[in-house]
């Protein structure tokens, strides 16, 4: 279907060959600008969801200022403004646009275009990248104007997409132009980005007969740049210089500032589940989010070269152990590219506790706060004695003496069995705990771990400080003086970054699939439990969708029915052995 959608967007520009009188901007590159000159050069490019942001340029004959152009871009939606002289006539000449995206690397656009001459047209834009090496561009002028139509083509490669520096930073471009029966050259050149906030680039222009080269540099959210042509009787005789102030944190020169501190926000609770996007869970307190979400926010953060910091404020970090360890996974990578990791917390709850130990470079509690490190227990009634009582005995099948689901209304107390699986589990639980406070805080804590344990699993914030399980106690306010004298701040999801990376449109899918709950026959309830006929159709759905390369069934369940599981088991059988929709199944065991 998108591929169909593409094919009717070219048909539909391809009636439109001609030649525009419209003002032609000085900038090329239609199928690669996604930026600053986003809207200048293709609409479609909005879709892309870099170009927000306000800009000014100007083009220059010697020290008489010609053409001025300003455009506004917020979020799909753009205006542009350009202004000149013809014939000692001023014209200002207005353009109201909008870009977005189809699919994966396909993006549409239009734009209505008007000036004081009562010259009108409509114009399309179409951007299509099917990899993250190759663009290419159509853009259609003047469909129901006076003036003639054209048609304007772009194409860009990456010729080292595969280089985890060079990849974004090396563009080749072509640009040419349609008109009735004759095609003409528009400009061929480069663009590289030898360092963050320098850009540098240089095109042979075909209209003009001139090479032209220029600069671009960038700090934070400011552009300035400027270009001229180098050949020709033109040799320092215009120029076209521009300032773009945007929306979107852009590669940054490498000058002496502040280090940047994230704040992230979204670890209150952790779902092993994907995200709810209903209506009521606008209304939730505290902020939920999934397990996988917040892996690929700290893959994220991992990757972003201009943070230098991340903390984790009051962040409780709900969810089941079996998650814990690769969340801690997650934030170690985070560290591991440079980046210090700060917990600050009114009070740690023990599994809250343990995560920061492990992964923290620093950990600030509130003065009048709590520490927790209490070790995994379980109480437990049995009923057997009371049900005794009134004439009721409970008889328990067991497929054998560990199977101990029922023992509660069987028995009058733990068994040896019950006793020995608990103490099994239990025991691998507080060694993982342990391990992750004493390889964080192995040269910081003053005290045997054991010996801490002994004196009472509850502290408050001057014991838990003695004892060397935190290092610092702050008040809110003297946390926020501490980050504004040392630190720039951001939160994280309310910071916007550009997108270097061009989103190619063919792009391998995986399936996740989430088993969630107690395992019986029918129709399961998502995200609580296992209902065979819902898992059985959900895989059968993804075996059979052309589109799907491969499944990955992430299992959080202690077990359930027999023959549910064997339903759901022959159906992830054939995922393997139909020749005709063969998968790659990968099992996921979380808690």
């Amino acid at each position: 279907m998108r591929y169909r959608m593409l094919i009717l967007l070219i048909c539909v520009t391809g009636f439109a060959w001609g030649q525009s009188d419209w003002l032609k901007t000085t900038y090329v590159g239609i199928a690669v600008e996604d930026v600053e000159n986003a809207s200048l050069l293709n609409m479609a490019a909005l879709g892309v969801k870099n170009a927000s942001g306000i800009g000014l340029s100007g083009h220059w004959q010697g020290v008489h200022f010609e053409t001025g152009m300003a455009h506004l871009a917020l979020g799909p939606f753009a205006y542009n403004f350009r202004s000149f002289s013809k014939d000692e006539t001023f014209i200002s000449d207005h353009e109201v646009g909008l870009g977005f995206r189809i699919n994966n690397g396909i993006y549409a656009g239009t734009s209505f275009r008007w000036n004081n001459e009562k010259i009108f047209g409509w114009n399309i834009h179409t951007l299509f990248r099917p990899t993250k090496w190759v663009s290419l561009a159509i853009n259609t002028n003047s469909l129901v104007s006076k003036l003639p139509y054209s048609l304007d083509l772009g194409v860009g490669f990456r010729p080292f997409s595969s280089n985890d520096y060079w990849g974004t930073r090396l563009t080749l471009f072509y640009d040419g132009a349609v008109s009735g029966t004759s095609y003409q050259n528009g400009a061929v050149g480069l663009r590289s980005s030898p360092i963050d906030g320098l850009d540098i680039y240089g095109h042979w222009n075909f209209r003009s007969e001139n090479f032209v080269v220029g600069v671009k540099l960038s700090w934070n959210r400011l552009l300035i740049g400027a270009e001229m042509p180098m050949t020709g009787n033109m040799l320092g005789k215009s120029a076209t210089t521009q300032i773009f102030v945007s929306a979107n944190q852009l590669r940054s020169l490498p000058l002496k500032s502040k280090p940047k501190m994230i704040i992230y926000d979204w670890a209150q609770m952790l779902k092993d589940t994907p995200t709810s996007s209903s209506f009521a869970n606008s209304f939730r307190s505290g902020k939920t989010l999934s397990v996988y979400d917040f892996l690929v926010d700290m893959d994220e953060l991992s990757s972003m070269r201009n943070v230098d910091a991340v903390l984790f404020r009051n962040q409780d970090f709900e969810t089941s152990f079996s998650n814990l360890y690769e969340i801690e996974m997650a934030i170690k990578r985070v560290k591991e590219s440079g980046k210090k990791i700060y917990f600050y917390s009114d009070n740690y709850k023990p599994l809250q506790y343990a995560l920061a130990a492990g992964v923290a470079d620093e950990i600030i509690i509130n003065p009048h706060g709590s520490l927790s490190v209490q070790g995994f227990a379980q109480n437990k009634l049995y009923f057997k004695n009371f049900l005794a009582k009134y004439g009721i005995a409970f008889h328990n099948f067991q497929s054998h003496e560990y199977k101990t689901t029922f023992n509660a209304l069987s028995e009058s107390s733990m068994t040896n069995a019950e006793r020995e699986s608990l103490e099994y589990v239990y025991e691998a639980l507080q060694n993982e705990m342990d391990r992750m406070i004493e390889e964080g805080r192995e040269d910081k804590l003053n005290e045997e771990l054991e010996d801490i344990y002994a004196k009472g699993f509850w502290m408050n914030a001057n014991r838990a400080q003695q004892a060397g399980l935190v290092d610092s106690q702050m008040y809110p306010d003297e946390l926020d003086k501490m980050i504004e004298d040392d630190f720039r701040l951001s939160s994280y999801h309310e910071r916007g970054v550009v997108q270097y990376d061009w989103e190619p449109a063919v792009i391998p899918v995986i399936a996740v699939i989430y088993a969630n709950g107690y395992i019986y026959q029918g129709e399961g309830w998502k995200g609580k439990n296992i209902g065979a006929e819902s898992l059985v159709e959900a895989i059968r759905a993804a075996r059979k969708n052309p589109l799907i390369k491969a499944i990955v069934l992430r299992i959080n369940s202690g077990g359930g029915s027999a023959l549910a599981s064997n339903l759901i088991a022959r159906e992830i059988a054939l995922c393997v052995s139909d020749e005709k929709n063969r998968k790659p199944v990968v099992i996921s065991m979380a808690g």
